[in-house]
């Protein structure tokens, strides 16, 4: 046990890294550079990784985003990265421990895998260059794969005017808002493609099963304790349609379930196959967004389940990284993608 003290861990020659041994992570077991400083208190060992920020976006961005996407996507990656690295480094969430933020998908992934040399360059040509709004570095909030339209951070409990700079909007050359806060709007929308959406050609981009009411009910009775479930009905769409409020209804009651987070937990399961944008399967814990829809299937003027339709993967605010490495194919630099995901944003350097 290391009592009332912090080690401090220094490289023998400047540039070299420090292993830890116990870390093992996609590339290995991962080279830290910079300093590490260990503690430990009853729950355990902390260990905190002092680096440059720069340094440390070098092992961000290829961890967030495929390195192989290019010099121009890493761009983009980067700025983003850095915007969200500064503002977490004025949070300053884990002051108890001498650190800003960890190094998982809470915050950004970190040192997940090795160094390459064009997202080493992308984080080089746009060194200390963030985006702010009224000379405030924004939040700049990223995902995985949108399903063609995006989603405000109302969508989070928070007043959407509280963050300006990310508007729902169609992900695609038009820009736009389409209005998906009803089921038949946002149905019609899930159940078709467009393929001018900049993430139309990627997996995720779609997915869907369908369950039968007795599976519907081996997955989901004891979650909701109302008896045979019924009926699942989705009572509120926030804006770009990701779902709000669903209630399920049985026998015994309803359960009612609130937030997008909460209903891809409740609806997700591994047990789930599901069918994706290339007509692959594959399964998750959690729904890959809260982009989707519930249809029921009648025969005969019998319930006989549900098909679940969605699209996207990850929480549909700010930049999808599937969505600007495509628009990079199709010539937009990395500042006019910035600027389409993040509106009324200026591009700044902090040093």
């Amino acid at each position: 046990m290391i009592q009332n003290e912090r080690i401090r861990i220094v490289p023998v020659h400047e540039g070299d890294r420090i292993i830890i041994h116990s870390i093992e992570r996609s590339q290995g077991k991962p080279a830290y550079p910079g300093f590490v400083e260990i503690s430990s208190d009853e729950s355990g060992i902390y260990i905190v990784n002092e680096v440059n920020l720069e340094e440390y976006l070098k092992l961000v961005v290829p961890s967030e985003m495929p390195a192989g996407y290019g010099v121009e996507a890493s761009k983009v990656q980067a700025v983003c990265a850095r915007s969200y690295a500064y503002n977490q480094l004025l949070n300053n969430d884990y002051m108890e421990y001498g650190a800003h933020i960890d190094d998982s998908t809470w915050y950004q992934v970190y040192n997940n895998t090795n160094e390459y040399e064009s997202s080493n360059k992308a984080v080089d040509e746009t060194c200390g260059q963030v985006m702010t709004v009224d000379g405030e570095v924004i939040t700049a909030y990223y995902y995985s794969t949108s399903c063609g339209h995006g989603s405000n951070i109302a969508i989070w409990g928070q007043p959407k005017e509280s963050c300006t700079y990310i508007k729902a909007h169609t992900i695609n050359p038009q820009n736009q808002y389409l209005d998906l806060t009803t089921n038949e709007a946002f149905y019609q929308f899930i159940s078709s493609k467009n393929e001018t959406d900049f993430d139309s050609g990627f997996p995720l981009y779609r997915w869907k099963t369908y369950l039968s009411m007795k599976e519907i009910n081996e997955l989901y009775q004891e979650k909701a304790n109302v008896g045979t479930i019924t009926s699942m009905d989705v009572i509120e769409r926030m804006d770009g349609g990701s779902v709000n409020q669903v209630v399920i209804t049985g026998k015994k009651g309803t359960y009612l379930i609130e937030g997008e987070m909460a209903a891809r937990k409740f609806f997700g399961d591994a047990k789930i196959e599901w069918t994706n944008n290339r007509d692959k399967t594959f399964s998750m814990k959690s729904l890959p967004s809260g982009f989707f829809a519930l249809n029921p299937v009648y025969e005969k003027n019998v319930l006989k389940g549900y098909e679940i339709l969605g699209g996207g993967y990850g929480h549909g605010l700010g930049m999808s990284q599937n969505g600007a490495y495509q628009m990079t194919k199709e010539n937009y630099s990395y500042e006019e993608i910035l600027k389409f995901f993040y509106q009324g944003i200026e591009i700044t350097r902090i040093y």
